[in-house]
């Protein structure tokens, strides 16, 4: 290899949301295993950065993650919202007095290599990358500055080892990979090891004056497959996830199209409700547990044709009325 540049992939919380295998990703052939690395020959690639300047890492990741969700969701001169990527990048860069962070949203090849142009005061930039080979280690939980660090350094002794004469070690630049924590379970964070198939929906439950100063809390709930119903692999702790069990319940669902985003989820869940209070279910919502649940169905690169529902549960009364059900 002409050239060796060091980045790290790992698995961190952020909160997007990836359905099966459809979520669009940069294009990469592994050249390379070792047990602890493995050198990837990534494609061209495009991506839109963020630049953030002299703090933390966990602080520069959130706040450019910020300003590139603000341009994924319309702050472009197109008013486009773009469809969600992955992974989200975080690169250290250090320059001669301080380190400056870019963080970075791959573009989709939709675009050609001209996604919209974001907004201005968004100070973002867009940058388009040849191909080029990646030491990539892997690793579960939440990204620190420690935990990086650590990780780092853990790359840069894997890849000494590796290194031939004529390769290049860049051991002060880096890029932090961030996927969600579900994503990473059932890709195999768990203490069994074990991949676990997709399944659907994935369910966003809002569970209203959990979170501080009594606002909402949201969970976002994977339904494990029958083969694993009894017992399911343990997530890593540090993961942070929850298994749950749901005895049989009652459930009001209405579906509707489209992306579910936070004006139409909360129209449709108005529908519901009205809809409920003249019903002979009106008393019957349950008091505990999520004020409702989006279910979503398909793929974020389906366009037509998508299948979302809001849940909410029924204590009592929605016993089988003889009705053939299918």
């Amino acid at each position: 290899m002409n050239s060796l540049k060091i980045s790290i992939f790992f698995l961190c919380f952020l909160f997007v949301f990836i359905l099966s295998n459809g979520i669009e990703s940069p294009q990469f052939t592994v050249v390379h295993t070792e047990s602890d690395f493995e050198i990837r020959l990534y494609r061209d690639s495009a991506w839109m950065s963020a630049p953030v300047r002299d703090i933390s890492f966990e602080k520069a990741t959130k706040l450019g993650f910020h300003r590139l969700y603000q341009y994924i969701h319309g702050a472009n001169f197109n008013s486009s919202e773009l469809v969600m990527t992955s992974p989200i990048l975080t690169s250290i860069m250090p320059d001669a007095h301080k380190l400056e962070y870019y963080v970075r949203f791959y573009v989709s090849t939709k675009f050609n290599g001209t996604p919209p142009s974001p907004l201005s005061d968004l100070n973002l930039q867009f940058s388009k990358w040849k191909t080029l080979c990646l030491a990539v280690r892997k690793f579960f939980g939440f990204a620190t500055d420690s935990i990086v660090s650590k990780e780092v350094e853990a790359l840069v002794a894997g890849v000494s080892r590796l290194r031939t004469e004529n390769s290049k070690l860049d051991k002060n630049s880096y890029t932090v990979a961030h996927f969600t924590t579900l994503f990473q379970y059932i890709q195999g964070a768990n203490l069994n090891n074990s991949r676990v198939s997709m399944t659907i929906p994935v369910l966003t439950s809002i569970v209203a004056d959990s979170g501080p100063f009594h606002s909402s809390a949201y969970f976002v709930r994977f339904y494990l497959p029958v083969k694993f119903q009894g017992t399911p692999p343990l997530p890593l702790p540090e993961l942070n996830l929850q298994p749950v069990a749901w005895s049989s319940h009652c459930i009001a669902v209405r579906k509707f199209s489209g992306f579910a985003r936070d004006k139409n989820v909360v129209a449709e869940a108005e529908k519901l409700s009205l809809s409920l209070s003249s019903s002979p279910w009106a008393n019957s919502t349950s008091k505990a547990n999520s004020a409702y649940s989006i279910a979503q169905y398909n793929s974020p690169f389906r366009f037509v044709r998508r299948v979302n529902e809001v849940w909410v549960d029924i204590d009592e009364g929605c016993e089988s009325d003889g009705v053939a059900s299918y």
